[in-house]
């Protein structure tokens, strides 16, 4: 009967998004002059039109968050019994669930961004548009964007735990559309939540892939080309194949967990041999500019200035957040079982933020260090080779770098494997019918998506630059605004008419390894 089920695709599900997107990949790759000019247009239409709207929502999901942790559900419990882990344990799953290959490429270079192209008319390159580098990253991952995810997993574990609703797909929790939700207005939503999670990933693998073949090129002495570009999204593919064929989902687990003490071990050396001082100077200005400035920077859209730097950052940021949001909060409520709403907030709040802001805190001073001592021309690789030459050429000045690099290849490697792994099965179950928590989607329905993340990855690389990246998200996260405007509505809505009441021990929300893995997911 498993069997049976694994095979049995949704076709509403699966078709239309899978043919919108393998269609949208070919112009690209037929076109891509034009495809960049279409590209660049949507973006600035998204972002200038609706630019707003993201700011608000994100608001918004951050006031009612502090609603849930502090009002009268603050005490409700996600399930009975006691909690799956201890505490610090549980912190630490939330805390190390921020490693990811997107991190830390931002966390290096993109201060460089904001010292270049500076906001509120600051001179580039000058003491003040330092200050704004040092803090805009901490902002951007950090407190206010992670609140959405305390909004959802609550919204998420409300419907799993109280109401014992299986929570396979975004319609699941939709309770508002009464039966529209298991019909068209549900695949709908279902078919939104697809699209959009399948344009963030591609900005993550748009990211992360010239990362690597210019850690690849640095170490080894090879020309970084698109070709390279493509033979790591073939190897990243080509090793979630044969895990997912010859059972070895075990191993992409236990370099899961490689990757974790890589980043931080990373972290740490990082931190001990970058000049210290500099380092905790500067996060901590950093930190009194943004405690400072938070309500400004959060609704800042320049209709007077005109200068776009909102539309092509902030807004970018939360339209590609929106883009993983379900799947992470899966994740959340996965390893929060037992806990009351006002610790699940306040973890979430903390743990998640503290981890997202370690890092830039550490890489992003020390990069700062380095451009302001004259120790590298970061400017020169930026401008000649992109930022993923310059983001390794930061690197490469750390003491016993010829040690560091390999290290950090590893880590990027293994980041993005894991990453393709986990996105690809969740695709996969959502495409699935009637599949329940414990079935297993079939693995060619795992391998389709994972080939349609490497053609996309690679599309959006042929278009080159920064702007088809910003596109896929913030494209991707306008339908995702939309499914995450309906999940918190109805879970107001159904709490108001039900009640939260948790009898027995409820289910465990059984969320697969794959699913796990990807954590963050971008």
């Amino acid at each position: 009967m498993a069997q049976e089920k694994r095979l049995k695709l949704d076709h509403a599900l699966f078709w239309p998004p899978l043919l919108l997107i393998s269609l949208i990949c070919a112009y690209i790759i037929g076109h891509p002059a034009k495809a960049k000019t279409i590209s660049d247009n949507a973006l600035a239409w998204v972002t200038d039109k609706l630019g707003w709207a993201f700011e608000w929502y994100v608001v918004a999901l951050f006031l009612i968050a502090l609603y849930m942790i502090f009002g009268k559900l603050g005490n409700k419990k996600l399930g009975s019994g006691e909690p799956e882990f201890k505490t610090f344990s549980w912190l630490g799953l939330m805390f190390t669930s921020t490693a990811s290959a997107a991190l830390i490429y931002w966390a290096t270079i993109e201060w460089f961004y904001y010292m270049k192209t500076p906001p509120w008319g600051a001179k580039p390159f000058s003491p003040e548009a330092a200050d704004w580098a040092s803090c805009y990253g901490m902002y951007h991952w950090g407190l206010i964007p992670v609140a959405m995810y305390v909004v959802i997993a609550v919204a998420i574990g409300y419907n799993f735990f109280i109401r014992k609703r299986k929570v396979i797909r975004p319609s699941d929790v939709c309770g508002i559309l009464g039966q529209q939700k298991d019909r068209l207005l549900g695949k709908v939503i279902d078919v939104l939540y697809i699209i959009g999670m399948v344009a963030g990933v591609g900005t993550s693998l748009g990211l992360g892939t010239p990362l690597i073949a210019e850690l690849i090129s640095k170490i080894f002495g090879v020309q970084h080309t698109l070709s390279l570009d493509g033979y790591i999204l073939i190897a990243w593919i080509a090793l979630f194949t044969t895990c997912l064929y010859f059972g070895l989902q075990k191993g992409i687990k236990f370099l899961s967990d490689v990757r974790i003490w890589l980043a931080f071990g990373v972290l740490i050396f990082v931190l001990v041999v970058g000049h210290t001082s500099y380092i905790l100077n500067s996060f901590t200005q950093a930190l009194g500019t943004m405690l400072q400035n938070i309500v400004r920077m959060s609704l800042y859209t320049d209709p007077h200035g005109k200068s776009g730097w909102p539309q092509g950052w902030t807004i970018f940021y939360w339209a590609w957040f929106l883009n993983c949001v379900i799947t992470y909060a899966i994740y959340l409520v996965r390893i929060s079982r037992g806990r009351t709403v006002k610790e699940f907030g306040l973890a979430v709040l903390g743990s998640i933020t503290l981890g997202e802001m370690v890092f830039f805190a550490v890489f992003s001073n020390y990069a700062m260090y380095v451009h302001e001592n004259h120790i590298l021309n970061i400017a020169h690789y930026f401008d000649k080779f992109g930022p993923a030459r310059a983001i390794v050429e930061i690197w490469a000045t750390l003491p016993l770098a010829k040690i560091v690099l390999p290290i950090l290849l590893i880590y990027a490697f293994i980041s993005t494997a894991t990453f393709i792994n986990g996105v690809a099965y969740t695709l996969a179950m959502v495409t699935t019918k009637e599949i329940t928590e414990d079935d297993e989607p079939s693995k060619l329905n795992r391998v389709t998506w994972a080939l349609l993340l490497g053609v996309l990855a690679i599309s959006l690389l042929f278009m080159g630059g920064l702007g088809p990246l910003q596109t896929s998200a913030v494209v991707g996260g306008l339908p995702m605004m939309i499914v995450c405007i309906v999940i918190p509505i109805s879970f107001f809505k159904e709490v108001k008419k039900w009640g939260w009441k948790t009898n027995g021990e409820g289910p465990e929300i059984e969320v697969p390894e794959e699913t796990a893995l990807s954590q963050r997911m971008i």
